[in-house]
């Protein structure tokens, strides 16, 4: 096979990996702090308030994480019922979907005991 009947196959894989290594990785940033804040409205209110706000997007986070991890786990489940495959290599579905499913669940724990820490409920731990 030449290198250029091998790219789309290569791609196929790439794509498949990344959606895993992104779901894998968003734990890590999450746990960190280092997604992107914009903070730019709320650079001059009182730290009070930046707390509050800090532990309500820590909430919506874990809600949305939440919400996206169940739904990608009802997704892996029903493609590996109907047996879908990708396009050109006939990889089943279901296994990258089901490989994203713990970094999800992780980034729903993560957010939510963040949440706890910004309402003071829970000690902050220094990494």
């Amino acid at each position: 096979m030449s290198r250029s009947t091998l790219l789309p196959l290569y791609v196929e894989l790439v794509q498949l990996g990344c959606a895993v290594v992104v779901a894998s990785f968003l734990p890590y940033t999450q746990f960190r702090h280092a997604n992107i804040i914009v903070d730019f409205f709320t650079s001059n209110v009182s730290e009070t308030t930046q707390t509050k706000l800090d532990a309500f997007g820590s909430l919506l986070y874990a809600l949305v994480m939440a919400l996206i991890a169940w739904r990608v786990a009802v997704g892996g489940i029903d493609i590996k019922a109907s047996q879908e495959t990708s396009m050109l290599m006939a990889l089943p579905l279901w296994i990258p979907y089901m490989l994203m499913v713990p970094g999800l669940v992780l980034c729903t724990v993560i957010g939510f005991v963040q949440t706890l820490q910004h309402l003071g409920l829970i000690a902050k731990e220094n990494v």
